[in-house]
């Protein structure tokens, strides 16, 4: 009996359009990832790149921002990351929870780092 009320379930939300996740894509797209990326290009070769994170750990989200550094510029950028945070999300008379982890720097494609971090090439 359980298992029926479960496969209808998930019937009902894939019917009627139920979130969705994936594990790692753009935040502008239909469906949320658990990884989410946005970049801004602020000249050739040169982006601002944030990753927001709906779990994970700290190492997890910055190896997904290496990953997309990565997917722009190949082996070898500079990174100068200037914003690491988990605000806290309040729910009303109930006190607060950690939100999202948000990830954000400065990404140049070329040889050596900004801020003495690894970068993927190093890693390797």
């Amino acid at each position: 009996m359980r298992a029926h009320l479960k496969a209808a379930s998930c019937l009902a939300l894939i019917v009627l359009g139920g979130c969705q996740t994936i594990e790692y894509g753009p935040l502008n797209g239909e469906i949320e990832p658990v990884y989410g990326y946005q970049e801004t290009q602020t000249r050739e070769g040169e982006y601002t790149l944030m990753i927001r994170a709906l779990s994970g750990s700290p190492e997890t989200v910055h190896a997904m921002w290496d990953r997309r550094a990565g997917e722009l510029c190949g082996a070898e950028y500079q990174k100068k990351l200037y914003r690491a945070e988990r605000p806290t999300t309040t729910y009303g008379y109930y006190g607060g929870a950690p939100g999202n982890m948000i990830l954000e720097g400065f990404l140049q494609c070329g040889a050596g780092t900004t801020d003495g971090a690894p970068t993927q090439a190093d890693a390797r």
